[in-house]
This record gives C-alpha cells, sequence and structure tokens, in this order.
C-alpha cells in the first residue's frame, strides 16, 4: 500500500509486486526446508508495507504453516524499508524453529537470527537478505547431502544428520568428505557395485522431488521434452531435470557400458561353444 498523509489509501502495483515476491520466496525456501527433513507443510505467507507520507513506514507480516501462525509481527513502525525488510528476515528465521531440524542446523538458524537482528547502518534490509539467503539454502543443501549419503551409501547408514555434519565438519567440510568417499568408492567397489549406488542415488534424488526415475537416456529426453514450461510445476520439473541430468546421464552411460560387456561375452561365450563342434 502507500498511505498518503490524507482521508484514502491508493494501492501501489509495484508495493502489491514486491510483497507477494517476498512471500512466494519465503514460502519456497519453508516448503524445500520441509522436504529436505521428510516433512509435510502448507505454509502462508502474508507481507506488507505502508508508506505513510512523514519519512517513515509501518509493516506487518505473518506466517502460517498447516493454518497456525508460527511467525511474524503485528503493524509497527519503521524508519524505511530496509529496517522493515530486516524485521521480516528475523520473523522468518523464527519459522525455521518450527522444524525438527538436525542440531547443527538449529544452532545454524540461532546464529543467524542472532546476526540478522544485529544489523545497523543504511543496508540492514540488504544485508539482512543475504544472510537469510546463504543460511537457509545451505542448510537445505545440506539436509539433502546427508540424507542422500545415509539412504544410499551403507557406509552411513544408521547414522544421524548431526553424526554426518561431525564428519564433514572434521574433514574440512561436506565437499571434501563427498570428494573422498567418491574416491573411496571409485577405488574399492566392483564396477557392479559402483553402478548399483549410481542408480540409487540418482533414484533419491529424483524422487526427493516427486520425480520417478526414467528407464533410459532416451526416456530422459522424453520426459523433458513432454513438459509444459508455461506452468509453474513445469518449469520446476525442467530446473530439477537439469540439474540431475549430468548424474543421470553418468549412471546411463554406466548400465550401455555393462550392456555392451554383457553382449560382448555372450559373443564370446558362444563362440567358444560353436567352436566345440568345428
Amino acid at each position: 500500500w502507500n498511505w498518503k498523509d490524507v482521508d484514502f489509501a491508493s494501492v501501489d502495483p509495484q508495493v502489491v509486486a514486491a510483497s507477494r515476491q517476498l512471500s512466494m520466496s519465503i514460502v519456497d525456501t519453508l516448503t524445500q526446508t520441509a522436504r529436505a527433513i521428510g516433512q509435510d507443510g502448507d505454509f502462508r505467507v502474508t507481507t506488507g508495507w505502508a508508506n505513510r507520507g512523514k519519512g517513515d513506514l509501518w509493516g506487518a507480516a505473518q506466517i502460517m504453516r498447516d493454518g497456525q501462525e508460527v511467525a511474524g509481527f503485528n503493524r509497527s513502525d519503521y524508519k524505511d524499508t530496509q529496517h522493515y525488510m530486516q524485521a521480516v528476515f528475523s520473523a522468518t528465521m523464527d519459522a525455521f524453529k518450527t522444524f525438527d531440524l538436525p542440531e547443527w542446523a538449529s544452532n545454524l538458524v540461532d546464529d543467524t537470527k542472532k546476526k540478522i537482528d544485529a544489523l545497523e547502518g543504511d543496508k540492514v534490509g540488504e544485508e539482512a537478505a543475504a544472510l537469510y539467503q546463504q543460511t537457509s539454502q545451505g542448510i537445505v543443501a545440506t539436509l539433502n547431502a546427508i540424507k542422500l549419503l545415509i539412504d544410499v551409501f551403507p557406509d552411513f547408514a544408521g547414522a544421524t544428520q548431526d553424526t554426518v555434519y561431525a564428519l564433514a565438519e572434521a574433514m574440512g567440510g561436506m565437499d571434501n568428505l563427498n570428494a573422498a568417499y567418491a574416491g573411496y568408492i571409485q577405488n574399492f567397489y566392483t564396477a557392479d557395485e559402483q553402478a548399483d549406488l549410481a542408480r540409487k542415488q540418482v533414484e533419491s534424488q529424483f524422487a526427493a522431488v516427486g520425480l520417478a526415475m526414467p528407464a533410459s537416456r532416451e526416456a530422459f529426453r522424453a520426459m523433458v521434452e513432454s513438459l509444459d514450461l508455461t506452468t509453474e510445476e513445469g518449469r520446476k520439473a525442467f530446473a530439477t531435470m537439469m540439474a540431475l541430468s549430468g548424474q543421470a546421464a553418468t549412471y546411463y552411460s554406466i548400465v550401455e557400458q555393462q550392456a555392451a560387456a554383457a553382449a560382448s561375452q555372450a559373443l564370446e561365450n558362444a563362440a567358444t561353444f560353436y567352436g566345440q563342434f568345428t
């Protein structure tokens, strides 16, 4: 809204659009976090602010999950939109506390909220947004990476999120852990075992976004070409398949190589068999 110092209020389309974009981005992040820890949640976020024409503004925010308010604040006065945004992202970190997060993620949420609340200056909204984005994306990415290790790889079966996170920290981060473990798999697992793990890994990533892994390279391409990019659902599915295309291609290559090797071995065996009669 754009509140004038008169007896009426007028709606500013740019403010409405910005408010909607902000709300939808928060909904997407909360939904992704819920999925990463195997939880469901119907999130609704309402944000809005009004310029009263007196050099400041008022704003409010409400974050709901399954019909219950989990975070937000009532109408309050703010110096400018930067300080309002700071309050919104601080409240959003409170919403993360409604999840049953592992200890490492809960600590990260608490630390980020403290940093957001302590911000000062003319760019507090932008700085709060950067902190929020870095933390929320980092949490989702790390939750998914650890879940993949636990679900797919036998050495991590039965481990907790916090156990794997502590191991990763001891090795200098998730990237180092993944690289070292990938080297171990390559050097000490048979080709058949590696192929089976590659299949499980890609299947798990497809399942995480509600998609079934195509059975072949041709089927993967056909699925991509069938997506309706004029819809939000189609665009999200396209983005997901592009992100997974490299890993899927690696798996299909392994399968194709195995099929070729099996065919070659079958021909060799047949030649040997018939050679006994010539």
